[in-house]
């Protein structure tokens, strides 16, 4: 073999071992790392059988207080869940205590009429082979009852809201002066009347709605005081209102020299805030809209790049000017941006955050939870830190008896002068699941593109269930906003336990963000269930695309090289040949 061709050959080895090398870089086909080259048994079973059914709402609260167990409008909206992994469902029907059979929409929520006192809903599906499953669901209904709005943290002044509701509908449409207030702390007097006879029916909790999503707050020392009100879950009391905040005095001087209103973290004026007067310690002010998160701060003057603010002193020495610069980004730091609890009906865990104030300035702020309050209880909604200054927050995690086992999504705000977010994930299986579930996600996987797959690996586990059963496999992911990105059902069998690689393909048009993974497992009506949360980022797309011109870039430079050393090899080559046959150097007397 000629020198030259031994060159090319080794040239297009080299090229093919660095394509080779990178091909999972540029198109995604190669799964590396331990999850993907486990060996894994799968065992997949054909459902001839009965199609999956589950009813979703009205759900059957029986064991619960009064009067979660009650609905007080007849027409129910009805909404459930079916599928078949084999054979596709061909009918849906329904009756109220075993009377006339209504025929529904497959798989698709309707509305049903239901009558006042006690209701056993019975709904049914059947396949194409005509395998027919059927599941119920009790409870009662009085159209004539209001919402059963009691209340526990507010006490003082406060509307009798419990007596409001059983004298019915009619008295709690057209509240005038309602009043929320803790004592110790101040009260919300709204200026409109007030319809809180809405349908109990939205909720099915134990806690109030209206402790849970609202709070009033004052302290003197440290110097905090702020009203909250959830328009989202509370959208009755977005009205306005009359706010007053009690004991912001100290040593019978008012803390705050000349105080003003923020909401939602942005400083608040006439005529949707206006202070109408702060004497001996009450700040008293009105807001056009009751439904937002309102602080009292100390007014500062900015100039030219700097904020002048009066802080007095908790020790009675009189006030102090700091001067400080003004900054547009937060510095207040979490060490944690993210936080997943799993949880079991009836079962309570602590997690903890720490909090650091990186600015030069002192930061009041103020933490909750608005989306998910009844799920944790925060050891200290509001806290001051000192410039450089860190605390441990400690949260615990609640799930209450009666919950239902699925994936909560909300966020711990703390709001200061800006507002920083952690997402939080509380994932709830059934008390006595007989399953168990986990989740692997590989390294290469947690980073993702828009339009690419992830993959997972997936663990099933039996819990003391003898023999080889069928259990309903669930796959969500979900935006840190609850919005559902994908959704699939599938069937597998279970004897001990199993595992499997899956993967999916996300959208195109996919946001940057934090995601969840979730995945549940259900079996005889007990769900166990695991989540995993993964970042979809365009800069990995940006980064494989980098490294594919990199690769082409390198493999151009190696051709080039190649080309130039055949072409030098070739030459001299062919100049020792033409010199060796000169008939001059033939006969010359100096060759041996």
């Amino acid at each position: 073999m000629k020198k030259s061709t031994k060159i090319i050959l080794f040239t297009f080895l080299l090229v093919a071992l660095i394509s080779s090398a990178y091909a999972s870089i540029i198109t995604g086909d190669i799964i590396t790392g331990k999850a993907a080259s486990q060996q894994t048994t799968v065992s997949l079973v054909v459902d001839n059988d009965y199609p999956y059914l589950y009813i979703v709402n009205p759900e059957n609260r029986s064991g619960n207080q009064y009067p979660y167990n009650l609905f007080n409008l007849n027409n129910l909206s009805l909404n459930y869940t079916a599928f078949d992994p084999t054979t596709p469902i061909t009918g849906a029907w329904y009756n109220i205590n075993n009377g006339e059979n209504i025929s529904i929409p497959i798989t698709t929520n309707t509305t049903i009429l239901a009558p006042n006192g006690t209701v056993t809903l019975n709904l049914f599906v059947n396949d194409s082979v005509n395998h027919i499953n059927t599941t119920s669901t009790i409870f009662e209904v009085n159209a004539s009852i209001g919402w059963f709005a009691y209340i526990t943290k507010y006490n003082g002044a406060s509307t009798n809201l419990t007596l409001l509701t059983i004298q019915g509908k009619e008295a709690m449409q057209n509240i005038s002066n309602l009043t929320l207030e803790i004592s110790d702390h101040g009260k919300i007097v709204f200026n409109e009347p007030i319809n809180i006879s809405r349908n109990i029916v939205q909720f099915a909790s134990l806690h109030s709605i209206i402790d849970d999503y609202s709070t009033i707050y004052s302290s003197n020392v440290p110097a905090i005081a702020y009203v909250y009100i959830n328009p989202d879950m509370l959208p009755e009391f977005n009205k306005s209102a009359t706010i007053y905040l009690y004991n912001l005095s100290l040593y019978g001087t008012n803390i705050f020299s000349d105080p003003r209103i923020r909401k939602d973290g942005e400083p608040c004026s006439s005529p949707d805030c206006t202070i109408n007067s702060y004497t001996n310690g009450t700040l008293i002010f009105t807001v056009a809209e009751a439904g937002a998160l309102y602080q009292i701060e100390e007014t500062t003057a900015t100039e030219g790049g700097t904020t002048t603010t009066i802080v007095h002193s908790s020790g009675g020495g009189g006030t102090r000017t700091v001067t400080t610069e003004v900054y547009s980004e937060s510095k207040i730091v979490p060490d944690k941006t993210e936080l997943l609890v799993s949880l079991k009906q009836g079962e309570t865990k602590k997690e903890y955050i720490t909090i650091t104030n990186t600015d030069d300035e002192t930061a009041s702020l103020i933490l909750l939870s608005p989306n998910i309050p009844h799920l944790l209880k925060i050891s200290e909604t509001a806290i001051v830190l000192e410039p450089g200054e860190s605390k441990l927050i400690e949260i615990d995690f609640i799930a209450p008896e009666d919950i239902a086992p699925q994936l909560y999504l909300g966020t711990l705000d703390i709001q200061g002068k800006t507002k920083r977010q952690i997402f939080l994930a509380v994932d709830i299986e059934s008390k006595h699941p007989l399953m168990d579930v986990k989740t692997e996600i590989p390294s290469k996987f947690l980073e993702v593109a828009p339009g690419e797959e992830i993959y997972f690996t997936a663990f099933l586990y039996s819990l003391g269930k003898e023999g080889k059963f069928d259990t309903s496999i669930e796959y969500k992911i979900l935006s840190q906003e609850g919005e559902l990105i994908f959704s699939e059902h599938e069937t597998i069998a279970v004897e001990t336990q199993t595992s499997f690689v899956k993967s999916i393909k996300l959208p195109e048009n996919i946001k940057e963000g934090k995601y969840i993974l979730y995945i549940s497992a259900t079996y005889n009506n007990e769900r166990a269930s695991s989540s995993s949360f993964f970042e979809v980022t365009t800069q990995k797309t940006t980064s494989r695309y980098s490294t594919a011109l990199l690769i082409i870039l390198i493999m151009f430079v190696i051709s080039i090289i190649t080309y130039f050393t055949i072409y030098v090899y070739r030459k001299n080559n062919h100049n020792n040949e033409n010199t060796s046959s000169s008939p001059m150097l033939k006969n010359s007397k100096y060759l041996t």
